[in-house]
């Protein structure tokens, strides 16, 4: 399983403020990107440090497998890495800035460069390796092999196996917890999960699940760990800190649960069921059912977009993705791809769901709702809105992205005028306004000042590197961004790990 929830847990290297791209009212397939004959498109990995997407791919000529390596503001290819045989999974080190290809029938894992795309080392681990989940906290990538039951630990500095921890019967799935410091590893034949001590590479507890517990997802705002148990149709939560059964969600009679996605705005959990052709969607803090989403057929990967809030499914057999609202739960939209949808990823840096086709040898590319410039003609409101989104990821080291709207004045201010555009449409044209971004501690003291001046309408991001007005970085702990605009005042929760 895609482990696409497994934390990019550095955005950027540089503190900067990027402004968003060209407004659209949906979410829209802008381009398809032609891997080559016979590509089949099998996982999807996005380092946010180079701004690069990774697509592995399996061929039929076994020798022959590749990752692509699609450049994210221009949707190029800039390389292809001959990686082992059969490629099934990705991850990103963020420390170091290496993508890593589990190739399943090699026994190994390929390194490559997030820099100069080179290959680095090739890594023998067990038998037939099929996920990888990465821990910042220690600098390490865990990799499962399905064939012998075991989990490769790779050192993310000198790329050495440091060890090999046994866990259940034909591992499948894993997903790191920043707070404990622990990795999780779903074991489909034995139907249970493996935890790991992320500092010791230490077997800490086996808890039982369902049958053929298939995806995990983690839930930072409550430290929560959620299986889905593709033979027992539910979803089986996890207290973080304990490691005790919270409890056990049932997701629909023959639903086959198949991936799992968090979303951090409206701390919820999506289940993707591809037996029943919906969407589970529970609430992150009571574990309650909020709703069930019908959307196409057979969904089997999700991605969750934080800039809009909007969760993307690709659904297999109809070859489209369905668009859904993080905060009502509707589908917005559904989009047509290519044949096979089977990956997500997401660019955060040009607000981008990469969607890998399995049958069609291409990946599309999506350009997700919303951006800067607000034709009065299609959405004379959207300006007027203030927000503060999520920042993503969270919990994060060594930077986190926080996203914020700046909108009208509208608290008994003068009205907005309009003016002629470069392509003779009108356009919405305001005064700036006094935009502060502020970071404080648990006691409510300042820590850092990320925006104080005076701002446009629009759609903007900006990157705290972890670092106090002194240039000292922090230390671990809870923190609290603080907008203000006018009248206007939001605040979020943000969690820092070293």
């Amino acid at each position: 399983m895609r482990r696409l929830l497994s934390l990019l847990m550095a955005f950027f290297i540089f503190s900067l403020i990027i402004p968003a791209q060209a407004y659209t009212q949906s979410d829209s397939v802008i381009k398809t990107v032609y891997l080559g004959y016979d590509y089949h498109p099998q996982a999807l990995a996005y380092n946010p440090i180079s701004n690069k997407i990774y697509c592995a791919n399996y061929r039929s000529d076994r020798s022959k497998n590749k990752v692509a390596i699609i450049a994210g503001n221009s949707d190029s290819i800039i390389a292809k890495v001959t990686v082992g045989q059969f490629p099934w999974d990705l991850a990103f080190n963020s420390v170091n800035n290496k993508i890593y290809c589990a190739n399943n029938e090699a026994d190994n894992v390929t390194i490559i460069s997030g820099t100069t795309n080179n290959i680095i080392a090739t890594v023998s681990v067990g038998g037939y390796p099929k996920a990888l989940t990465y821990n910042p906290t220690n600098n390490k990538v865990y990799c499962a092999n399905y064939g012998d039951s075991s989990v490769s630990i790779i050192d993310g500095a000198t790329n050495g196996v440091i060890k090999k921890v046994y866990v259940g019967q034909r591992p499948q799935a894993l997903v790191y917890n920043p707070l404990n410091n622990k990795v999780y590893c779903a074991n489909d034949s034995t139907s249970n999960i493996s935890v790991i001590d992320g500092a010791k590479d230490s077997l800490i507890v086996v808890i039982s699940c369902g049958k053929r517990p298939l995806a995990l997802a983690y839930n930072p705002s409550d430290n929560k760990v959620y299986c889905a148990n593709l033979y027992s149709h539910n979803v089986t939560v996890i207290n973080g800190t304990t490691n005790g059964i919270i409890t056990t969600v049932s997701v629909g009679s023959y639903s086959y649960p198949y991936a799992l996605a968090y979303n951090s705005s409206n701390n919820k959990i999506y289940c993707a069921n591809a037996g029943s052709n919906n969407i589970t969607v529970i609430n992150g803090t009571t574990n309650a059912v909020i709703k069930t989403v019908s959307v196409g057929d057979a969904p089997k990967s999700l991605a969750y977009n934080p800039y809009n809030n909007r969760v993307y499914c690709a659904n297999y057999y109809e070859n489209s993705i369905s668009v859904i609202d993080g905060t009502t739960d509707n589908v917005v939209g559904t989009l047509a791809v290519k044949l096979w949808p089977l990956d997500l990823a997401y660019n955060s840096s040009n607000n981008k769901i990469y969607c890998a086709n399995y049958g069609d040898t291409s990946v599309s590319v999506i350009g997700c709702y919303p951006g800067t410039d607000v034709p009065l003609e299609e959405d004379k409101e959207l300006a007027r809105e203030f927000s503060l989104g999520q920042n993503y990821p969270n919990p994060f080291n060594p930077s986190t992205t926080i996203q914020f709207r700046v909108g009208s004045l509208e608290f008994g201010e003068p009205s907005p005028t309009t003016q002629k555009s470069v392509d003779g449409s009108r356009l919405i044209v305001h005064s700036p306004i006094l935009t502060t971004l502020t970071v404080f501690n648990i006691l409510g003291q300042k820590v850092k000042t990320l925006v104080d001046e005076e701002k446009l309408p629009g759609e903007y991001q900006v990157v705290w590197e972890g670092r106090d007005d002194k240039g000292d970085y922090v230390s671990s702990g809870v923190y609290f961004c603080q907008l203000k605009v006018g009248e206007y005042e939001k605040t979020k929760r943000m969690v820092l790990i070293r």
